[in-house]
């Protein structure tokens, strides 16, 4: 097997539910399935898009893979280590070896710290190195992410930098302890679209030169067609539909991915996309064990949909639905 070809991460049967009081006088408690049995594989240098609306989980996968939640059930495989048995010293190297970019740079930044000391402190975290090795290891870290000359921006603090630029300070602090995997949640959704497309040209350029796998979050298909290899479809916490990413795009299966497809703009104003027709029905409390997940929206269900739940299901090479219909098609 291929270097690039190995498992890093190996998702099996995640599951996140969290358990709500009514209010703080009441004894009884309300459940709700965040994540719903999810399996997803990363390869060593591949870029795996879960792509879902507000609310449908894939900010809790990540969480969850980064350690920062505990998963209510399932098995979570890094390297071959399950990370959910990691304390102390094993713990800290994990988070060594897996780091977060979170969605908004003007709340992920500590306003009372300089850039250095924002992009120093996972160093002094771990232990890396004596002071010196660590100013040297800023100074790199600030150069990759191409905010140079990086002694302009070592004594700034977050208010005194564009979005951009503090997205730029955030990865740096993720890259400078030098992590395989990196779980980016949503990173240039706070941006102005004039700088996206350089923070997300970063990113491949950062995969490329240092080996990342990415774990990359984001609600925009465009986004995730831009930078992903293979795209995972999530709708209220369960997976629905998973492939190559021109495969999966080309040739949709489930009506979900269909609907977030036909939502894409088009830059063309003379040209015409058929809409996704919602079903706008009230049914009872989901359960994902008896009957589709997208059931309330899908004006194609029937009866089997209602009655059970439908597997993940291969309907072209590498690429799997979950949708009884798909086996139709």
């Amino acid at each position: 097997m291929r270097e690039n070809d190995k498992i890093l991460v190996d998702v099996k049967g995640l599951t996140k539910i969290y358990s709500l009081k009514r209010n703080i006088f009441s004894r009884s408690r309300e459940f709700v399935t965040a994540v719903y049995d999810v399996n997803i594989r990363i390869k060593n240098g591949e870029i795996f898009g879960l792509v879902g609306e507000s609310g449908s989980g894939k900010t809790t996968c990540g969480r969850i893979l980064s350690r920062l939640e505990e998963p209510t059930g399932g098995q979570i495989f890094i390297k071959g280590v399950d990370i959910r048995l990691l304390k102390g010293q094993d713990l800290q190297g994990f988070r060594k070896n897996v780091q977060m970019i979170f969605q908004d740079p003007y709340e992920s930044l500590n306003p009372r710290m300089t850039v250095a000391d924002t992009v120093m402190e996972p160093l002094e975290v771990q232990r890396v190195g004596d002071y010196e090795e660590r100013e040297y290891r800023v100074w790199k870290a600030l150069k990759i992410v191409e905010l140079y000359p990086p002694g302009d921006y070592l004594f700034r603090f977050p208010h005194e930098l564009s979005g951009g630029q503090r997205q730029r300070v955030a990865v740096a602090r993720a890259l400078v302890v030098e992590p395989d995997f990196v779980i980016a949640d949503e990173p240039v959704s706070m941006l102005d679209a004039s700088i996206r497309a350089g923070i997300l040209n970063l990113l491949l350029d950062l995969r490329t030169r240092l080996g990342l796998a990415y774990l990359f979050i984001t609600h925009d298909l465009a986004v995730a067609r831009y930078m992903c290899d293979r795209i995972g479809v999530i709708f209220k916490g369960k997976l629905v539909e998973l492939g190559k990413t021109e495969r999966l795009i080309g040739n949709p299966h489930h009506p979900y991915t269909k609907a977030l497809l036909s939502a894409v703009p088009i830059p063309d104003p003379r040209a015409e996309r058929e809409r996704f027709r919602f079903e706008e029905r009230e049914l009872p409390e989901q359960t994902f064990d008896r009957s589709c997940v997208f059931l309330p929206r899908c004006a194609a269900s029937g009866r089997i949909c209602r009655k059970e739940s439908p597997e993940m299901v291969e309907v072209e090479e590498d690429h799997y639905s979950a949708c009884h219909l798909s086996t139709e098609m």
